[in-house]
This record gives structure tokens, sequence and C-alpha cells, in this order.
């Protein structure tokens, strides 16, 4: 188990496609519509979501509604610490 690799990324585009493809339970079966909404709110700045990889295949992942502009730069130098 210590060569899997845990890793957290803003959604992108490639992980929109890939994870409706996922097996999982209910929330993970949107479909690809459901995950093209995500992108574009997190690319919009409307809601900001984090995918958790291990070796590149998606695990989980979250979302957070934009409060402010001191919560976006909170979160970016969150992903800069990385």
């Amino acid at each position: 188990m210590d060569s899997d690799t845990l890793e957290f990324h803003p959604l992108s585009r490639s992980l929109a496609d890939a994870i409706p493809k996922v097996t999982g339970g209910p929330a993970w079966h949107g479909g690809s519509a459901k995950w093209a909404r995500y992108l574009q709110q997190h690319e919009i700045g409307e809601r900001w979501w984090i995918v958790a990889t291990i070796n590149r295949i998606p695990v989980g992942y979250g979302s957070m509604v934009r409060a402010d502009d001191d919560l976006l730069i909170w979160m970016e130098k969150a992903i800069k610490q990385k």
C-alpha cells in the first residue's frame, strides 16, 4: 500500500470526464452533463471543487460555495502549499 499516492486536484476537464465512469455510490452517477455543469461552476468561481485521487483514479470529491474574495484567496494559497 505504500506505493499508493493520494493527491488532491482542482476539478479539471479530464477529471470531470473520468468521475462518471467510476464505480461507486449514487453521488458518482450523475452522468457527464452533471459533471460538465460542476466544471463550469468551478471555472467561473461559483463553486470550488476538489477531487481526491489515488494513483490517478478519482476516489473522492468535495465542493465549497464561494462566499467572498477572502475565501478564494485562502483556497488558492492552500492548493499552492500542496
